[in-house]
């Protein structure tokens, strides 16, 4: 069994990633994504059940996703994000340190599955992420509050629809800088598909943008 546990403030994209990374498991055994952000109501893997439960992933959401109440509730079924169940597990993590004080409920038994990733998934355009400190500060508040440390960085900078390659190549130094002051590996950085960057000097890893606004 295999955990990947995806971290990082609103905006930043982990949940697009955690649904894209659920795909791309789908090859390697059973796959679940559990939704633990119980705190942000505007992204949410949620809204995709239908469709990624028809596509084989197993999708295990708070009692209130998809409805007007933003009250956390997760249901029992939530332990089986190490229990063994599925060969492929991931956790879709609250945006800061109060959305990943769900996750320290899970946390132990996480670090005892043995096959387990935490990664911080960052968007150096969004606010409150923008700086080399900014990001640092957060890490460190969502590790305390999620108790599980983080293994890897995703670098997933983008202005959305208005995103060009420009915007990604300039993000590549932040992130490694932010690689070398965290002492963490800069896993890739993320460029949606049809965004062509030749020069890019990180891993690349295309993605699909799954997720939507509301307002």
């Amino acid at each position: 069994m295999s955990i990947y546990v995806i971290s990082g403030h609103y905006g930043s994209g982990k949940t697009n990633i955690a649904i894209n990374l659920a795909y791309e498991l789908l090859n390697k055994g059973t796959v679940a994504i559990f939704d633990l952000d119980v705190v942000n109501p505007y992204f949410r893997t949620a809204d995709f059940t239908d469709r990624m439960r028809s596509d084989g992933i197993s999708v295990i959401a708070p009692v209130f996703a998809n409805t007007n109440l933003d009250t956390p509730a997760l249901t029992g079924e939530f332990a089986n994000i190490y229990s063994g169940v599925y060969d492929n597990v991931i956790v879709d993590v609250g945006g800061d340190d109060s959305g990943a004080f769900a996750l320290g409920q899970y946390a132990e038994g996480i670090a005892n599955s043995g096959d387990w990733n935490h990664w911080y998934v960052v968007n150096f355009l969004r606010t409150l992420t923008l700086t080399i400190t900014d990001n640092i500060e957060l890490m460190r508040d969502i590790e305390n509050a999620g108790k599980l440390p983080f293994t890897g960085i995703v670098n997933n900078t983008n202005l959305g629809a208005e995103t060009t390659p420009e915007t990604v190549l300039r993000s590549e130094e932040t992130a490694k800088e932010l690689s070398r002051v965290s002492n963490l590996p800069l896993l890739f950085t993320s460029v949606a598909e049809g965004i062509s960057v030749g020069n890019a000097t990180t891993p690349i890893k295309r993605i699909r943008i799954a997720t939507k606004r509301y307002w």
